[in-house]
């Protein structure tokens, strides 16, 4: 699976990409970017795809441009 993560823009968004499934993303809020959110709202999608951590086998991040705090949260 593909977890992808837009946090470099104000909204941003997650989306994660698994074979044989449709793509699973997160509406565009306000609290995507943000680096206290960014965490439950990974565990929220993966929860919904019934996708376990160690099942992503690559990470996806935007790189801008948008704001630098942006960006070092997504690849942080």
């Amino acid at each position: 699976a593909v977890l992808a993560l837009e946090t470099a823009v104000g909204g941003g968004g997650i989306a994660l990409i698994a074979p044989g499934d449709p793509p699973i993303s997160t509406p565009s809020e306000e609290g995507i970017s943000r680096a206290e959110n960014i965490i439950p709202n990974i565990e929220s999608i993966l929860d919904a795809a019934g996708i376990a951590p160690s099942e992503i086998g690559m990470i996806a991040v935007s790189l801008g441009p948008g704001s630098y705090t942006g960006l070092r949260i997504g690849l942080a």
